[in-house]
């Protein structure tokens, strides 16, 4: 955790989270994290739902908007939490996708290619919630953390 704990140095006010945080057990601390990170990515993954929808086809029954989500994964080995935003099953194509309803053309609408323009949705919902993304980590990790010492 202490790759973590040194990017959170570089957070305006992080220093008093962290003298706070080494009271707590590491099983609260990764529900501290990972709670704070879901709530500090909604908006990137509302943005992303909201960009997708002015793009999708609306004569197509697949929908990308539909198939954007938020995950989380935590690995123990190596103590790395990650919270992402993107398009449910990936980037990869195979047969029967499309009778699932995986929407895998996603990319194609995200990056062009050589005979379409690119018209990226999740790109643009990250870069613009960036400062509110920390702000809201941050904010929510404090909080959480005065939840569990009460």
């Amino acid at each position: 955790m202490s790759t973590n704990n040194n990017n959170l140095n570089n957070l305006i006010g992080s220093r008093d989270v962290l003298k706070r945080m080494n009271e707590l057990k590491e099983t609260q601390i990764i529900s501290v994290m990972r709670s704070a990170g879901r709530k500090a990515m909604q908006s990137v993954l509302d943005d992303a739902k909201r960009n997708a929808s002015q793009i999708d086809d609306t004569e197509s029954p697949l929908s990308i908007a539909d198939n954007i989500v938020m995950k989380t994964s935590y690995r123990r080995t190596t103590g790395d939490l990650t919270i992402k935003v993107g398009i449910q099953g990936g980037a990869r194509y195979r047969r029967g996708d499309k009778e699932k309803g995986l929407v895998t053309y996603w990319r194609y609408v995200e990056f062009g290619t050589e005979h379409s323009a690119a018209h990226p949705f999740l790109r643009p919902a990250m870069d613009s919630n960036q400062s509110q993304i920390f702000a809201t980590f941050l904010a929510e990790v404090a909080a959480g953390i005065n939840r569990r010492l009460k």
